[in-house]
């Protein structure tokens, strides 16, 4: 029972800290890719500057290879770094997201963890299942929500009822409100 009284208030995922650090390490990326792109003007508007004052009939594969291979470098370079940029731009939009969002406050019993990761925004998350009660029907149905994989995992049982604040399909808030006791999944057993 103490672990319940404990659970009064709402367990925050994300912290202020967190949108902070977040925005500032956007921020690096942006500042790194649009550097490396200046280097990659500036190093091809010198050479296609130099290419122009020699004279007519001079060697210039030199400086047309040294364009080709300056171009396939930075080529590379968004591909490999624009996945990590991509990455960091989405999960910085899912924090802007669940800071401003609708947010909408469910309980419902939690079932199991998904096996595999859910990828959405090619972001990790761990996908929690749970029975909720329907909007429209008078049964249970089975609902899938989000949990960061980058946060430390709360600590639900199956038949834990656990009431959560959610944006969109991503649990942001979430507190256990009843936990089902050994004695009590026995005899639901029997």
């Amino acid at each position: 029972m103490s672990e319940l009284t404990d659970q009064m208030f709402y367990s925050e995922v994300y912290e202020a800290d967190d949108f902070k650090k977040m925005h500032a390490l956007l921020t690096r990326c942006r500042i790194f890719l649009y550097g490396v792109t200046g280097v990659f003007v500036l190093f091809n508007l010198i050479l296609f500057l130099y290419y122009r004052t020699l004279p007519y009939g001079a060697a210039r594969g030199g400086l047309i290879s040294m364009h080709c291979v300056s171009t396939f470098i930075y080529m590379v370079f968004l591909v490999v770094y624009g996945i990590r940029f991509r990455r960091v731009k989405n999960y910085n939009k899912t924090l802007f997201y669940v800071k401003t969002g609708k947010e909408e406050e469910t309980e419902g019993v939690f079932l199991y963890y998904m096996d595999n990761d859910q990828l959405k925004d090619d972001i990790e998350f761990l996908g929690l299942m749970f029975l909720v009660p329907a909007e429209f029907r008078k049964e249970d149905i089975e609902r899938r929500f989000f949990y960061d994989k980058a946060k430390p995992l709360p600590p639900f049982k199956v038949g834990d009822t656990v009431s959560f604040v959610s944006q969109g399909a991503l649990i942001v808030r979430w507190k256990i409100t009843h936990r089902l006791e050994e004695n009590e999944t026995e005899a639901e057993e029997n």
